[in-house]
């Protein structure tokens, strides 16, 4: 995931995939993926509780607020279902 994180996003909006839609919830997935990025550009670091520079990881980051970040991935789920179901119909 990490690998396209960045890239990903980039070619969504090229492509004016919905997520980039005006509707809250779509910008907060979208912030979400987003700051995950920014926060561990490789996807290397969530594992451990510090960076191999000893800053905080996302897991230690993340898990300081577990209520919300546990929101976040929600929302983040319940975008992905509706892709894939979106993906089997027009399949």
């Amino acid at each position: 995931m990490a690998t396209t994180s960045g890239r990903l996003p980039r070619r969504l909006e090229g492509s004016d995939d919905d997520l980039f839609a005006a509707d809250d919830e779509r910008r907060l997935v979208l912030e979400f993926i987003r700051d995950l990025h920014n926060r561990d550009p490789k996807g290397d670091q969530g594992r451990y509780p510090t960076t191999t520079s000893g800053a905080l990881s996302p897991a230690a980051v993340c898990c300081a607020y577990p209520h919300l970040f546990r929101q976040y991935v929600d929302r983040l789920f319940a975008y992905t279902q509706e892709r894939i179901s979106h993906a089997g119909q027009s399949v």
